[in-house]
């Protein structure tokens, strides 16, 4: 046990400090001067998040319980390792093909929001707060869907629609996220990081996809800054979520 305790401790160790050089490398190549560096760093970043996951699911294994067990079980963080997988996925997508499929990734990045929504609702014991979390999200899809025909009009085509399905999934998640036992405030942290970064994915979509913000408006500088605010948010979102199951079973050894 004290041994899957130090391996658990030294893979956290690591991953952090692999998830700030990758954080770093991904800065600064941002003017483009070698892109193969950039894609590199932002795959290996989840991909290292990733197999995290996988040495914290060998750390968690009970005294005489089987692994398959714990697979099993839909409390035990299944759902964030599946979540992740499917980050991985929208990552290759979205970042490493040449031409990058936008439509694939943004609907596999739903997927993600559906896991972790899952993993949320899973954990939850209270039934009322169970109903409430459906018909929030209900509502914030169906008003996100307006708003996005209200902006976009005839412009609201099908990366539009997935696109505000995924963000109300990811908000409603972000709501609900601490109700999540033991590690609900680092998932919560880790989702708004997440929905920063989303905005400003969305913003930068409407200045070169759905027409352009004038020059010299804050919209305009604001994407046109020299820090690169997705990778800002996302990378630290992406150490934070994984880091909830790791979070979750120290203090379930207490």
């Amino acid at each position: 046990m004290v041994r899957r305790k130090n391996l658990l401790k030294l893979a956290v160790v690591i991953f952090i400090a692999f998830e700030t050089l990758m954080f770093f490398l991904i800065h600064i190549s941002r003017v483009d001067i070698e892109s193969n560096l950039r894609y590199i760093s932002i795959i290996g970043a989840t991909v290292f998040a990733w197999l995290t996951l996988l040495i914290e699911l060998i750390t968690a294994k009970k005294e005489n319980e089987k692994i398959c067990n714990i697979i099993s079980s839909a409390t035990d963080g299944n759902f964030i390792r599946i979540a992740m997988l499917f980050t991985l996925v929208a990552d290759y997508f979205m970042v490493a093909l040449e031409d990058a499929d936008n439509l694939s990734g943004v609907t596999v990045f739903l997927g993600t929001q559906l896991f972790i929504f899952l993993h949320i609702f899973i954990n939850d014991k209270n039934v009322k707060i169970r109903s409430i979390n459906l018909i929030t999200r209900l509502i914030l899809t169906v008003l996100f869907i307006i708003i996005a025909h209200i902006v976009l009009g005839e412009d609201a085509d099908r990366m539009a629609i997935i696109s505000v399905i995924y963000y109300a999934n990811l908000c409603t998640n972000a709501i609900f996220a601490h109700r999540v036992e033991k590690s609900g405030i680092v998932l919560t942290i880790g989702l708004i990081l997440f929905a920063l970064c989303d905005i400003n994915v969305g913003l930068t979509a409407m200045d070169t996809i759905y027409g352009g913000f004038p020059v010299g408006s804050l919209l305009y500088n604001l994407m046109n800054a020299d820090v690169d605010l997705i990778w800002l948010f996302y990378i630290p979102s992406q150490t934070l979520i994984p880091l909830t199951l790791v979070i979750k079973n120290k203090k379930l050894d207490r």
